[in-house]
């Protein structure tokens, strides 16, 4: 049977579509035809309303994001800041656990050619309005999703990983979660950037790649926007197996500031370029050291945090003010 209306054996091809809805496939399938095929459209339903739970999962996530960001920039704000934390620690993986539930249920209904309903699903996909607003949720995820698909192409062909000398660098820790996060995701968050970058400089001018003791001295000498988006303390960046940091030069010049790495054999100085016009450094408190970075590039700007700092003002900055910033370098 082909899971038309009516059949209790939806065959091979039905059973892929459905189960494709929980990954908001559900608008790809013509209404009518939808409405023609009972198993479909049950599973339509569901995987819709789990898309729009999906949206709603992501949209809180930010918001969540938002409000720290807002508080770590007001440091009057700690203890609020450490109480909404812990309140709201454990929410979102809590729900986004019993969604992967849901859509585990509904691929596992889909596979076996089961019309079964799942808990509160069911309820919210008999009331017209829900499944509406579900099934708009759900384009404009899957319109998002092309949107981002593309960018992402498109960013990753503009930025290059190499470390090879360019103009415009941005340098990403890999020491924590960080790991997790896939490199062209990080090119993406850097888009305007890089398409600022192009404008400026032509192609191939613009370097996202991780953070270590060659790519950090590579940026330094040959670049003249860098940012450097690693953890930190002290007024110093972590980085794997180094540290980078500015100080007095006590062995040659007593009087001069200069970059250096730490690892295993001990500080080394890292050469500066010339051409050094703007760093950003997001490390947390490494403002506590923003004189001895300013002296350490001079005369480029230098741009620090005294504070905790968080990703999502890093990645606002990349969005909204680090491409002027660079159209408007000397």
């Amino acid at each position: 049977m082909d899971g038309e209306s009516g059949s209790k054996h939806p065959g091979g091809l039905a059973r892929l579509a459905a189960a494709s809805c929980y990954v908001g496939c559900a608008p790809l399938f013509p209404p009518a035809w939808r409405r023609a095929k009972s198993f479909l459209q049950h599973h339509a339903a569901q995987g819709s309303l789990l898309v729009a739970l999906f949206v709603l999962l992501i949209a809180g996530a930010f918001a969540k994001l938002g409000v720290a960001t807002h508080l770590l920039q007001n440091p009057e704000s700690a203890r609020l800041r450490e109480g909404f934390e812990n309140t709201t620690r454990w929410i979102a993986p809590g729900l986004a656990i019993v969604w992967l539930l849901f859509v585990l249920a509904g691929l596992v209904c889909a596979a076996a050619g089961s019309t079964r309903g799942i808990p509160l699903l069911g309820w919210l996909a008999r009331r017209r309005l829900c499944l509406r607003a579900a099934v708009a949720a759900n384009v404009l995820a899957l319109s998002c999703a092309g949107l981002l698909l593309g960018t992402a192409w498109h960013s990753n062909s503009i930025a290059r990983d190499e470390i090879v000398p360019a103009p415009v660098y941005v340098l990403v820790s890999k020491l924590r979660a960080e790991k997790l996060i896939p490199d062209v995701l990080v090119k993406l968050a850097c888009y305007r950037l890089a398409l600022a970058s192009r404008g400026r400089f032509g192609e191939g001018s613009v370097v996202v790649t991780p953070l270590n003791e060659r790519s950090l001295r590579m940026a330094l000498l040959h670049g003249k926007f860098v940012m450097v988006w690693s953890h930190g303390s002290g007024g110093a960046l972590s980085m794997p197996g180094f540290r980078a940091w500015a100080g007095l030069d006590v062995a040659s010049d007593p009087q001069s500031t200069r970059i250096f790495v730490t690892g295993p054999n001990g500080p080394e100085p890292v050469e500066v370029g010339g051409g050094l016009r703007l760093l950003y450094l997001s490390a947390c408190y490494g403002g506590s050291a923003h004189e001895s970075w300013a002296a350490g590039v001079a005369p480029a700007e230098v741009v620090t945090f005294d504070r905790l700092s968080g990703g999502l003002e890093h990645i606002g900055w990349l969005w909204s003010q680090a491409p002027k910033r660079l159209r408007d370098l000397p």
